[in-house]
């Protein structure tokens, strides 16, 4: 590319660009992209021709566009006097006449934006007509206005209305409260109009006035005068609880002495009072508290700034003190050292709450810091696959870089930090070996030294993040416990020396197992599995017992973990009468059968909306679908129901239902809102349980929403923009709140990705529109029919997140290959049924499939996904629709067909992309709920769809221009690595287990990918592989080889041959496939894929190469490559193939066309399977 002295000149290349005729800046970027840009034709000329002409872009192609920006416009007064005269009378007039061709361009279009500053008051204003909308309209204070409202007397809502529409009226007073006054004090029409007595008590204003008369100084004084007979029956002794919501505003208020607390003075603003602070020179929160306990402190510098600034641009204590300039280099380097021995305990989420707290992420992105891209390389700790080889990676970086540094007080660098301790040296072992594909349990000390130590590591930290830690300690302990129950023995937690926060969490912890595992079940429990009564599980316990002692809720654990049973197991335990479930319509049957078999002595009323006779002594559950809640005679339903009964405890199941899209879904939770806020207001002890195992889908709205709705408090500071840090405060908030298991069962779990070829599709998946994934999908599906089809068998669940011509084809296909087909769509739910019964083969489900359904478990055990779903949580949704407990099978299989584009070595696939966003937890979901950090931005489905089709189309390109035999130039490398080089990619990539694992939990094509870009993983996992081999008793190729020289005449073909040895020792002709070519006689491709013509192999070998998820495609591809009659021969490791695992695998091949010759052999560490195509 040319420098920016070898740009065209400026004028000769405007002129170049205004004779392509591009309209707009979307039309220039589309062009830049083509092979049809000069060289000398800068993609960014704003940048290249900067103080050299530039001046927008509109002057760039010649349409003279200007951005709004640049214009210039009228000034206001002028402007507004002009449109005035036009005699517009609302926004959608104003609106059509911009549109029209008739605004002058020194008239915005937005004036509202344009003169936010510079005069706007509001569209009444602007048009002339005087109108204010509702929102900026100015009323009297809430408690002013009510208190106005109940010297009227009205009795009835009817009578508050007809008032409303006279003159009488002021116009300070809104004519509809409950929207003017949301958020500010609005509880309900009783409330309003003084209807409602809180237990017998006078209204705030009259006993606050005879409060005052008392001449009471201070709360102590009024807790002596409450305990004595002059105190008045109707004045509660606790007007704080009393009043909440009617006025209360401090005892000093209350008693008239004017004190105003802590949290109701007037702070300076954050900027200025953050700047005052920070030159107080106050290195943690420690020194804070201190200081601002001390007389030094002026009144307007706030106590808790977290909390006075928390709906302003709060970025923490760190921030606060101004602590995150200190980020020098002895600081990272201590940092890091102090963080090594815990990193194995901390979950992602917890890093990056330390490193939020500490400062590191506002340091990474100052661009004045001389150290920004080492802290943006430490906060990438939060991203990363595995943290621990990334921060040797770092250390060993600044060793090196900075080996010859002195440190402030002297000592050398090594001193501080030494990587030879932090070095574990590990026999190695046979491929596949030793490598876990879980995360290995936490010893409990481990997890109580982490909590300690994270507090240390960030001495700004503020209480709500302490408590986020401890919270997140404690659910780790529970994790632990509930997946293993001899795995936490409370003896090693209670001789553990714990310090403050690790004390707490054992404390907590330990309070809630004794509480669990000790609580009495309820009179009547006779839960049941073919007649043998069921203890609850522990996690149901915790449930019970949490509930009991928080009153408010959530269960986010995983699909199949028994949360209905626990609900009800819960409702029983706080002695509910009355209890109100609110579910999914098609799961209200599942409910009533659940309620009964585990209390048979329970009342159940499904979906009865009218008026209830209740024997308040007896257990009642009434349940309620969400669309109960959307009727337009909704809010007077709820109104009977509590004004008639007192409710006891509500249960929100698939709390995410009831989420803010739309008007409807709208109104159905404002509705559910007033049922818990009445509820409440009439029962105090009121106890409230959301359920989900996926409680953000769409947006963190939803997420903030349903969070104050269970817990009944307002959370202000939680943003809902769409980024990592907003989706990170909402999942402390769900950590805090709640609790999240997800059960291992002891099903076997296959997913079976099978490659569907997808020329055929090119012309139609090039004519998909911008955005249009629906579109993306129906002509994928196109392609997947037949291989769906072939999949299929009686007993068998097709999903598709899309419906629209997606599961028409479906059905249609299936039909015509003789099955009997069954729905439960959005649209059609009745098929489920006729499934269980098995009077259907099959049953084409949607994204209403993934919530709330029981019972496929017990017929079905074959998943085939036509559309994946978008979120690792979604996804983990529909599996469990069949990997859950009380399955009739030993085993669930997964499928997912993926048309792929093949290109020789090239690959495009829209599936396989959607599946690795799942795999690597990309979505917000998936960040909020489980706290799973992303490298970069939370992408939108749309935002994928685009990449994906620029992607495609550069594809198309090259495939037209013949562009298909390029070999990168790399540079050379070889085996064994130079020692250096050795040590430097072990810190980037791991020991030999850990990529193992790596290569094993990946899709070939993955690897395939990756190893194309940088070989060099490949060239280091060689390496350690050849050091390994001197330690075997027996090396599979040298077997293979010895067996190859006695047939000479034999064609073989070499899977994942490595070196090429097994060519480079027999004298025949032998075909050698891997990721990487060591030489040239070496195929680079993924194995999966050759590309070779069929039948050309007299024998295909396998020495430790079946690595990957992906491993039936590698036998698919061996046996079409061989001759009929044509040997396969396998070398493994026994340890990674044993019982089922072996079976399933001999299973495979024989499905595939190979017959097994002889028996499994299995000799020192490895096994040998000898098999014929037949």
């Amino acid at each position: 590319m040319p420098t920016k002295g070898r740009w065209r000149p400026f004028k000769e290349a405007r002129e170049y660009v205004r004779g392509l005729g591009l309209k707009s800046q979307g039309d220039w970027k589309a062009w830049c992209k083509t092979p049809r840009r000069p060289i000398d034709i800068p993609t960014n000329p704003n940048r290249a021709y900067q103080g050299d002409g530039w001046t927008s872009y509109g002057d760039w192609l010649g349409t003279n566009f200007l951005a709004a920006l640049h214009r210039a416009y009228r000034p206001f007064a002028e402007a507004r006097e002009y449109v005035r005269a036009l005699g517009l009378k609302n926004q959608g007039e104003w609106r059509a006449w911009s549109k029209s061709g008739g605004r002058p361009g020194d008239i915005p279009a937005a004036p509202n934006a344009t003169y936010k500053d510079a005069g706007w008051l509001s569209w009444g204003d602007w048009l002339g007509t005087g109108f204010i909308a509702v929102r900026n309209r100015h009323y009297r204070p809430f408690e002013e206005a009510r208190f106005c409202v109940w010297r009227l007397g009205f009795r009835k809502k009817d009578e508050w209305d007809a008032w409303a529409d006279t003159t009488a009226r002021p116009s300070d007073i809104p004519a509809a409260p409950y929207g003017a006054y949301k958020g500010k004090g609005w509880l309900s029409w009783p409330d309003w109009l003084g209807t409602r007595r809180s237990h017998g008590h006078r209204p705030f204003e009259r006993a606050r006035s005879f409060v005052r008369t008392l001449d009471l100084k201070n709360k102590e004084e009024w807790d002596a005068f409450a305990q004595t007979d002059a105190r008045p029956h109707d004045i509660p002794v606790d007007p704080r609880q009393a009043y909440k919501d009617e006025g209360w505003n401090g005892y000093g208020d209350w008693l008239g002495t004017g004190y105003i607390a802590h949290q109701k003075r007037i702070a300076r603003p954050l900027v200025e009072a953050r700047e005052y602070v920070r030159s107080l020179g106050l290195t943690s929160q420690g020194e804070w508290n201190a200081w601002a306990r001390s007389d030094e402190r002026p009144s307007d510098i706030p106590f808790n700034p977290d909390k006075a600034y928390r709906d302003e641009d709060w970025q923490g204590y760190a921030d606060w003190l101004g602590v995150v300039n200190r980020w020098n280099r002895n600081a990272i380097i201590s940092f890091l050292r102090s963080l090594m021995p815990i990193l194995p305990s901390l979950d992602p989420v917890e890093l990056y709450a330390l490193m939020r707290q500490n400062g590191l992420l506002i340091a990474s992105r100052e661009r004045t810091n001389a150290n920004r891209e080492l802290i943006t390389n430490i906060v990438r700790l939060t991203s990363v696959a595995n943290p621990e080889v990334l921060v040797a990676s770092i250390a060993d970086e600044l060793r090196e870089t900075t080996a010859a540094t002195v440190s402030e007080d002297g000592a050398g660098l090594g001193a501080l930090i030494n990587l030879d301790d932090a070095e574990v040296s590990e026999p190695v072992t046979p491929p596949h070996q030793g490598a876990q594909d879980e995360l290995p349990s936490l010893d409990a000390t481990d997890i109580l030294r982490a909590v300690d130590q994270i507090v240390s590591l960030s001495p700004t930290t503020d209480q709500e993040a302490v408590e986020f830690f401890i919270a997140k300690a404690v659910g780790k302990l529970w994790r632990e416990k509930l997946t293993n129950q001899d795995s936490v023995d409370p003896r090693s937690i209670l001789s553990y020396p714990a310090g403050e926060y690790a004390g707490i969490v054992r404390s907590r912890f330990l309070a809630q197992l004794d509480g669990a595992e000790g609580l009495s079940l309820p009179q009547g429990y006779r839960f049941h599995v073919q007649g043998e009564i069921r203890q609850p599980n522990l996690m149901q316990r915790l449930i019970a017992y949490r509930l009991r002692e928080e009153k408010r809720l959530g269960n986010w654990s995983g699909t199949g973990a028994g949360k209905t049973m626990g609900a009800i197991l819960a409702s029983r335990v706080v002695t509910a009468h009355l209890t109100v479930i609110v579910a999914l319509n098609n799961t209200l049957d599942g409910w009533m059968q659940e309620i009964l078999n585990t209390f048979p002595d329970s009342t159940v009323i499904i979906k009865e909306r009218g008026s209830l006779t209740i024997d308040h002594h007896a257990h009642t559950y009434l349940l309620l679908n969400f669309e109960a809640f959307q009727q337009p005679d909704s809010p007077s339903m709820v109104r009977r129901l509590v004004g008639e009964h007192r409710i006891d405890m509500v249960v929100l199941d698939e709390v995410q239902s009831v989420k803010q899209r739309g008007a409807v879904a709208s109104k159905r939770r404002q509705v559910l809102g007033g049922l818990l806020s009445l509820a409440a207001e009439r029962n105090p002890d009121l106890y409230v349980l959301g359920m989900s195992a996926t409680p953000v889908v769409n947006n963190l709205t939803e997420a903030v929403s349903l969070l104050e709705m269970i817990l009944g408090i307002r959370y202000p500071e939680l943003g809902t923009r769409p980024t990592i840090p907003n989706a990170i405060a909402v999942h402390e908030k769900l950590v805090t709140s709640g609790v999240r298991y997800k059960p291992e069962y002891a099903l076997a779990l296959t997913e079976q990705r099978v490659e569907v070829p997808g020329d055929g599709v090119i012309d139609a998946l090039r004519k998909v529109g911008k955005g249009n994934v629906l579109g993306m999908e129906q002509v994928l599906l196109a392609a997947k029919l037949s291989t769906i089809v072939a999949h299929t068998r009686p007993g068998t669940l097709i999903y598709s997140h899309y419906v629209e011509q997606i599961v028409f084809p479906l059905r249609q296909a299936l039909a015509d290959a003789g099955f009997r087909v069954a729905e439960f769509t959005g649209e059609d739910k009745s098929g489920i049924e006729r499934f269980k019964r098995r009077e259907a083969d099959v049953l084409i489900g949607s994204s209403t499939l993934g919530t709330g359904v029981d019972g496929l478990q017990y017929v079905c055990n074959r998943l085939i996904v036509a559309t994946l779903p978008w979120t690792s949580a979604g996804y983990e949704q529909l599996i469990g629709r069949l990997y859950r407990q009380g399955s009739a099978f030993d085993h669930v299989d997964v499928i997912i067909p993926q048309v792929v584009l093949g290109n020789g070595e090239e690959m495009w696939s829209w599936d396989v992309q959607r599946r690795d966003r799942i795999l690597y937890k990309k979505t917000l979901a998936d960040a909020t709920v489980d706290g799973a950090i992303p490298e970069g931005v939370l992408e939108s489905e749309s935002v994928m769809l685009s990449r994906a089709l620029e992607s495609l189309q550069a594809w198309i390109n090259r495939l037209e221009e013949g562009d298909t035999l390029r070999v990168a130039q790399r540079e050379r490398l070889m085996i064994p690595l130079p020692e250096d080089e050795r040590r430097r990619r072990v810190r980037a990539f791991g020991d030999f287990a850990a990529m193992n694992a790596r290569f094993n939990n990946a899709h070939s094509s993955t690897s395939h990918a990756r190893l194309s870009t940088d070989p060099s993983e490949w060239y280091l996992y060689h390496t350690l592989y050849r050091e390994a081999r001197k330690t075997w008793p027996e090396v599979p190729y040298e077997s293979f080889t010895t067996w190859l020289q006695a047939r000479p005449h034999l064609v073989a073909g070499d899977f994942g041959c490595g070196e090429a040895l097994l060519a480079a020792s027999a004298q025949n002709t032998v075909y050698s496939f891997d990721h990487v070519a060591i030489n040239d006689k070496i195929i680079m491709c993924d194995m999966a894929h050759t590309g070779l013509d069929a039948e050309i192999l007299d024998v295909a070998i396998f020495s430790l190469s079946l690595m990957g998820t992906n491993i039936e495609d590698y036998l698919r591809e061996a046996h079409r490559l061989l001759k009929l009659d044509g040997r396969l021969k396998i070398a493994e490791p026994a340890g990674h193939w044993e019982g089922a695992k072996r079976e399933a695998l001999i299973t495979m091949m024989a499905s595939l066309g190979f017959q097994l010759i002889g028996s499994i052999q299995e000799r020192g560490s490895f096994i040998h399977i000898d098999a014929l195509k037949v």
